[in-house]
């Protein structure tokens, strides 16, 4: 229930770490509060680490903080099985393909991976398209759902920006999909909805409320041009990295 805002160094050696503890609600500041310590380890995410340290003038002698972030675009496939599958029960992660995973390419950030993947209904739900009666038929054939996530490598190359409000650090990511990435998620989508199909699928849909599913293995190729852009297409980051 505490918030770090700075980290400085005291003036006998060691840091003071100074923050509030805050109201379990709304998370504003209650009490102000300070610690010191021989050594501080900050552990605070690619995101609120950067901004930590951003705030507690650690940028003027490390000029690429909060720059070279990795986002690394994830996207849920849904498909529609014929019988019911109940992805949320047992071990939703156990399976993953490498079959296209690029390791020639710059670092090994090539290729693609996709993998098996489920979570709580709310979770479940969050993922899935549509509004209104058609998320909730979608929901109502849930039992049926089998999700997959479709994962690709990028490259070090977005910024963040901070500012901070009574409710703690806010950032702002500029982060741009190049071309080849682009090119190399479609391929992705292709055959991550080629495997479910493999699998049984009666149909197959991508993260976007535009974007139809397809219906088949004749519909493959139309992955190769799903719609990639601002407020059509849904896209999970779960591993932020590269700003410290």
């Amino acid at each position: 229930g505490v918030r770090i805002e700075r980290i400085v160094a005291s003036e006998g050696g060691g840091f003071r770490a100074t923050g509030a503890v805050v109201a379990r609600g709304p998370r504003t500041a209650r009490l102000p509060f300070e610690v010191q310590a021989e050594r501080v380890v900050l552990a605070a995410g690619a995101v609120h680490s950067a901004a930590i340290l951003d705030a507690s003038g650690f940028a003027r002698e490390r000029p690429a903080l909060a720059r070279n972030v990795s986002l690394q675009p994830q996207m849920s496939v849904a498909a529609s099985m014929p019988e019911a599958v109940v992805a949320w029960r047992g071990i939703p992660q156990s399976a993953f393909c490498s079959e296209f995973d690029d390791h020639t390419a710059e670092r090994g950030l090539g290729g693609f991976r996709f993998e098996a993947i489920s979570g709580g209904l709310s979770q479940v739900a969050a993922g899935l398209r549509g509004f209104g009666h058609a998320h909730k038929e979608t929901m109502l054939n849930a039992r049926e759902g089998a999700l997959a996530l479709l994962l690709v490598p990028d490259a070090p190359s977005g910024t963040m920006r901070f500012t901070r409000g009574e409710r703690g650090f806010r950032a702002q990511i500029d982060y741009r999909m190049t071309d080849e990435w682009v090119t190399r998620l479609r391929r992705g989508l292709r055959a991550t909805a080629e495997a479910l199909f493999a699998a049984g699928a009666r149909s197959v849909r991508f993260g976007s409320e535009i974007f139809e599913p397809l219906g088949g293995t004749r519909d493959l190729d139309r992955a190769l041009a799903f719609p990639i852009r601002t407020g059509v297409t849904h896209f999970v980051s779960a591993h932020v990295q590269g700003s410290c």
